[in-house]
C-alpha cells in the first residue's frame, strides 16, 4: 500500500471494493470500516489493544461451530442482535424477541392444555395469551413458539439435548 496515511486508509480501502460488488453489500462494509477506523482513531487503539481484541474474536471463533454459535450470543451480549430485530421490526405490533442461540427449531407441537411437569421438576408455568392482528382480530392458526430454562437455568440444548425439549410449540 503506497502513500497511505492515517487519513485516507479508510478511502483506499473502498476503493479495493470493485464496482461490481453488490451495492447493499458496498455499503454495509463501507459503513463497517469507517466506523472501524473513526473507533481506532477516537480511542488512539494501540498495539497491544488491537492484539487483545483480536485475541478474543478468535477466542469466539475457536469456541464456535455448527451447534455452538457464539458469535451470536456475543452480538446478543452486545445488544446487536436487539437492535437489529427493533429496526427491522418497526411496527405498532408487540415487539417481537430474538430466539437466541439456545432456541431449538421443530421442537414438538404441545397442544392446548399440555404440561411438560411429568418430566420436569420445578415450579408450574402456565402461559396464556391470544394473538391477534393490528385491528384486534384473532389470526387463526397462529403457532407460538415458547422455551424457558430448567430449574437449574440452563436450556435443555445446554443441559441434557437428549432428555426432551422444554421449547413446545403451540398451536
Amino acid at each position: 500500500m503506497r502513500n497511505v496515511t492515517k487519513d485516507n486508509i479508510t478511502d483506499v480501502f473502498m476503493g479495493y471494493l470493485s464496482e461490481d460488488t453488490d451495492p447493499r453489500l458496498r455499503e454495509v462494509m463501507g459503513s463497517l470500516v469507517r466506523h472501524l477506523h473513526a473507533f481506532a482513531k477516537e480511542v488512539n487503539l494501540t498495539h497491544a489493544e488491537w492484539r487483545k481484541g483480536v485475541e478474543f474474536l478468535e477466542a469466539t471463533g475457536d469456541i464456535s461451530d455448527a451447534e455452538r454459535h457464539e458469535f451470536v450470543l456475543l452480538s446478543d451480549v452486545l445488544g446487536l442482535s436487539s437492535l437489529v430485530d427493533m429496526i427491522n421490526s418497526d411496527h405498532d405490533g408487540t415487539s417481537s424477541s430474538v430466539l437466541g442461540p439456545f432456541h431449538i427449531s421443530g421442537a414438538p407441537p404441545l397442544e392446548i392444555g399440555g404440561d411438560l411437569k411429568d418430566r420436569f421438576e420445578g415450579p408450574i408455568v402456565v402461559v396464556q395469551g391470544q394473538v391477534k392482528d393490528l385491528d384486534g382480530n384473532p389470526i387463526a392458526g397462529a403457532t407460538l413458539d415458547i422455551w424457558q430454562t430448567a430449574p437449574n437455568g440452563l436450556y435443555s440444548s445446554q443441559d441434557c439435548p437428549s432428555s426432551g425439549f422444554l421449547e413446545p410449540r403451540a398451536a
